[in-house]
């Protein structure tokens, strides 16, 4: 007697292991997503003590809205580290602030003199963690 697998055995194998990869693989990107935008709160924190430097030493009224602001507030601009998160900091209603985007749409927004940020709601940003001031 030869011992080994039939044809229905193995279809039936590589029916389930589909199925678990089809189920799987959803759960899988949203959680390597979630894992990417960690990153925005460490940078929000950065931010954040490099504003509370700056407006010590100058006034955070004084800094420049632009993308020298990063080294007006002693930081390296973050690089794309591969979850295209782009952070920008610009002027919003007068007051200089930290935008980030993903794909092209404003996740997050926070403002460097009142110290407030505000979650923009497009559909990624339910990725960004809560505890984003």
């Amino acid at each position: 007697m030869k011992k080994g697998f039939t044809l229905v055995e193995l279809l039936i194998a590589i029916i389930i292991l589909s199925i678990l990869a089809a189920v799987s693989l959803p759960v899988y990107n949203k959680i390597i997503k979630r894992t990417g935008f960690k990153e925005v709160t460490n940078i929000v924190g950065l931010i954040r003590a490099g504003a509370k430097y700056y407006n010590l030493k100058y006034g955070v009224g004084v800094l420049a809205a632009n993308e020298t602001a990063w080294g007006a507030l002693k930081l390296d601009k973050p690089t794309d580290s591969g979850t295209n998160l782009i952070y920008v900091i610009t002027s919003a209603d007068g007051d200089p602030a930290l935008q980030v985007f993903y794909k092209g749409n404003m996740l997050y927004q926070y403002n460097l003199k009142t110290g407030i940020g505000i979650n923009t709601g497009v559909p990624d940003a339910a990725y960004l963690p809560a505890d984003l001031p």
